[in-house]
């Protein structure tokens, strides 16, 4: 099933593959209690998902970074993250 997946998108094998149950709420606690580097996680801001996300995160004792936000613009973009 991996390598099916990473057939359709294209992926080579500098990429992983996840099988993760669960629904969006736990996704925010997975992602940095697994892919976390040195206890930091970056996040764009896009909105009301992402302020969730954030705040699991900062539950987790990560130190949260905003690299993005269209917060100014009421989210009506997704911004560039540069």
């Amino acid at each position: 099933a991996q390598e099916k997946a990473k057939k359709l998108y294209g992926l080579n094998d500098d990429y992983e593959v996840l099988f993760l149950q669960g629904g969006a709420s736990l996704q925010f606690a997975m992602i940095p209690m697994n892919l976390s580097l040195n206890g930091v996680c970056e996040y764009a801001n896009t909105g009301v998902w992402t302020k969730k996300a954030i705040k699991e995160a900062q539950i987790l004792g990560v130190n949260v970074k905003t690299v993005a936000s269209s917060e100014e613009s009421n989210f009506n973009h997704i911004p560039r993250v540069e």
